[in-house]
């Protein structure tokens, strides 16, 4: 089939860019009008779906041998996919701050002598896309956070919530020990 002769080329040749940080001179060629970074990250998010629907269509074109390759490559492009827009979101909080929190500052490193910025708590509204990106960022920095009391993080957690996910532990009682259920 022509979908499992394209696929597996296509998918690995992808893969190893994004791997390796490095990509062919042609990939790097694109006659664009430059928009704001915010409009891009946009882009980015809504092309996400677009990759899954196409995705979806090579892995039930796929001989049952190529499944497991395809879904193998799909899982690591999406953890990278993650791990990317992750950091676009971080950056661009930065420059609206209004709308975020600030991680406490008792979770600032240092690293040979330079002092990293306050990294920004994200908000999570109950879209699972975002899951994994929020709870990967909360858990370093507030769950496993060993100078905050579980009443501070509780707190923090509540900030970082919207719309559904504020919801669905709005009526939970604002208690130390009820973090944990949260």
């Amino acid at each position: 089939m022509v979908a499992d002769s394209l696929a597996k080329p296509s998918a690995h040749l992808i893969n190893t860019c994004i791997k390796s940080g490095t990509y062919p001179q042609i990939f790097k060629i694109a006659l664009v009008t430059p928009i704001h970074k915010k409009d891009r990250l946009d882009n980015i998010l809504k092309l996400f779906s677009e990759f899954r629907n196409l995705q979806n269509d090579i892995e039930m074109a796929c001989t049952l041998d190529t499944l497991t390759q395809q879904t193998v490559e799909r899982d690591a492009f999406e953890e990278k996919y993650y791990e990317l827009t992750n950091k676009a979101k971080i950056f661009l909080s930065k420059h609206d701050s209004s709308s975020q929190m600030i991680a406490p500052s008792s979770v600032k490193y240092e690293w040979s002598g330079i002092k990293l910025p306050e990294i920004v708590l994200p908000k999570f509204n109950g879209n699972f896309e975002d899951w994994l990106e929020f709870r990967d960022i909360f858990d370093s920095l507030i769950h496993k956070n060993e100078s905050l009391t579980n009443i501070q993080r509780f707190f923090y957690l509540r900030g970082a919530l919207e719309g559904t996910a504020a919801a669905s532990i709005k009526n939970i009682q604002y208690t130390s020990d009820n973090y944990s259920v949260a």
